[in-house]
């Protein structure tokens, strides 16, 4: 069986007090309960009694015991609600499929389906409709670390592991280096373009950026009692750094051969460095 979480969220992401009946939809002076209809709350409850008909309290180790229940056949388990419950669930790998129903309204205040801090998470998009009143149905699949999925952005982070399964991805530093005695040609934008583009598809893509010209570079050497500011390039050179990008790549080979292409792309020379 597969199992889904199924949560009422609003557009800031609070799930508290959806249906605004209890003392729970209140606590921490929350204020703005029955945004949604239907009840629900995020607080998880260990119950050693059950207070309902045909229900089975897990004991002893939970993600075994979820795992084995998993593997018996069946169509579907469902959590409903539950916050702290299905941050456990996704932290302990045992969710298959995400169902957010995201209620247009914005509340400002109220408990958070996820708070600003916590493990990263990527997530491939299974399927999304909304109805007529704008609430949309979103279920997700999770997909492993967010940084394994070429996200836009630099971190210290030399390499990551996607939980689904995936190799440990090296991170590389691809230098673009021009000359200034001969310079590659300039017309070449459409097709880096349309390079970058393929990198972000396959996931390679971490980070690019072109550099302007070296007389607009500045050296800063603080070293001594007082800072020196001197215009210009560190070292005078016909070649020169043009542009970077930051690639995630199963091993060398495959930066390699991506650098190659990025070569001819370019009409410059490349320079591949793994970060440590």
């Amino acid at each position: 069986m597969k199992l889904t979480t199924v949560t009422h969220v609003t557009i800031d992401g609070v799930m508290q007090g959806n249906g605004g009946a209890s003392d729970e939809d209140r606590r921490n002076g929350f204020e703005r309960g029955g945004w949604a209809p239907g009840a629900g709350d995020d607080e998880t409850r260990t119950f050693i009694t059950p207070r309902w008909e045909d229900t089975t309290v897990l004991r002893g180790d939970l993600a075994a015991a979820i795992s084995e229940l998993k593997a018996k056949p069946g169509a579907e388990l469902q959590v409903h609600g539950s916050g702290i419950l299905t941050r456990w669930l996704l932290e302990n790998d045992l969710v298959d499929e995400m169902m957010l129903i995201v209620i247009p309204v914005i509340l400002g205040q109220g408990a958070r389906l996820f708070p600003e801090t916590g493990p990263d998470l990527a997530l491939d998009l299974v399927e999304s409709r909304v109805d007529s009143k704008g609430v949309t149905i979103q279920v997700y699949r999770p997909a492993g670390r967010a940084v394994c999925k070429g996200l836009k952005s630099l971190t210290t982070e030399p390499r990551c592991h996607d939980t689904t399964g995936d190799d440990l991805q090296m991170r590389y530093l691809v230098s673009v280096i021009d000359d200034k005695s001969n310079p590659g040609s300039t017309d070449r934008r459409p097709a880096i373009s349309a390079f970058n583009e393929r990198l972000i598809t396959e996931g390679y893509w971490v980070f690019a950026g072109g550099l302007a010209d070296t007389d607009a570079a500045t050296v800063i050497d603080n070293r001594g009692e007082q800072a020196v500011f001197s215009d210009g390039p560190f070292v005078e050179s016909k070649e020169y750094l043009a542009g970077v990008w930051v690639w995630e790549a199963p091993d060398l080979d495959v930066a390699l051969k991506l650098a190659a292409e990025a070569s001819k792309v370019c009409d410059r020379k490349i320079e591949v460095r793994p970060f440590l």
